[in-house]
């Protein structure tokens, strides 16, 4: 199947019954939407009165989702805004892994000492990789099955394939669990973050970055479009403290963009020692 026929394919599953969700509060604070911000082919984009959070209307289902992350393809697309065209770990990396530390390190959640991390939608892994050389544990959970394969396959790293949420993975073990440019295309917040309190060790911390900008709207694989407001909001929801930090950087072709960081420190759970279990296989 073609990219355009999986378009077509999406936008007629988005007009048939049962194959998405509807969304009528927000998903960022539970408030209502006082106007439509944007309409795209697949749904209207919600904007919430209350916290400035914009959201779809209607939810993808799973019919949806593996449509959307399907292929290879995928990746190439999103990486070659990055001038990144080889999985293969070599110097074409550099900019993005130093990104990535770089901005865990200057928001305090990065340690020398050995830590254990998961990544939410790490594509090929190579953020996985890295950690792993830098003497950490990591984990990478991944919906994109070739991508996933072929990362696995070049980079040598662990990744369990399939929605983060339904994974069997231990509680209370990791120190990090990070998550670049994915939560913006997670359709059902509260079900990931409560996963995610519930992997976290008592001290953990989330690690998330996000686009910004109504320039976002037009991505049709984009279900939330978070503003500062609405991103903090969330996280204290989840975590003691919630924090946010604006971020630019520029693509292969120089243009720039926006986007937040977004800490979460301290899940709001009981620390209770019982939880802790070994490490995944």
């Amino acid at each position: 199947m073609s990219a355009i026929q999986a378009k077509i394919l999406i936008r007629l599953l988005y007009k048939l019954p049962g194959f998405t969700i509807p969304v009528s509060n927000c998903p960022a604070c539970g408030g209502r939407p006082d106007r439509i911000e944007f309409n795209t082919q697949y749904s209207p984009l919600d904007h919430c009165a209350d916290c400035g959070h914009v959201y779809t209307r209607r939810n993808p289902g799973k019919s949806i989702l593996r449509l959307m992350y399907r292929d290879i393809d995928y990746w190439k697309q999103d990486k070659e805004h990055q001038g990144i065209t080889r999985i293969e770990y070599g110097p074409q990396w550099k900019e993005f892994i130093d990104a990535r530390i770089g901005a865990m390190r200057k928001c305090g959640v990065f340690a020398d000492s050995a830590m254990k991390f998961l990544e939410i939608g790490c594509s090929e892994g190579i953020l996985l990789r890295e950690l792993e050389n830098l003497g950490h544990e990591a984990l990478g959970c991944e919906c994109n099955r070739p991508t996933a394969e072929a990362g696995m396959k070049a980079l040598g790293v662990k990744i369990k394939i399939g929605l983060f949420e339904e994974f069997q993975l231990p509680r209370a073990y990791y120190d990090v669990v990070a998550s670049f440019h994915t939560i913006e295309h997670i359709p059902n917040l509260d079900r990931t973050f409560a996963k995610i309190v519930e992997v976290l060790k008592p001290d953990g911390t989330v690690f998330i970055e996000v686009p910004t900008g109504p320039e976002e709207y037009a991505n049709t694989d984009h279900v939330q479009f978070f503003s500062d407001a609405s991103l903090k909001r969330f996280l204290e929801r989840y975590f003691e403290v919630g924090e946010t930090v604006p971020n630019l950087y520029s693509t292969a072709d120089g243009t720039q963009v926006g986007s937040l960081y977004g800490i979460g420190r301290r899940p709001r759970r009981p620390a209770e020692t019982s939880l802790t279990s070994p490490p995944p296989q």
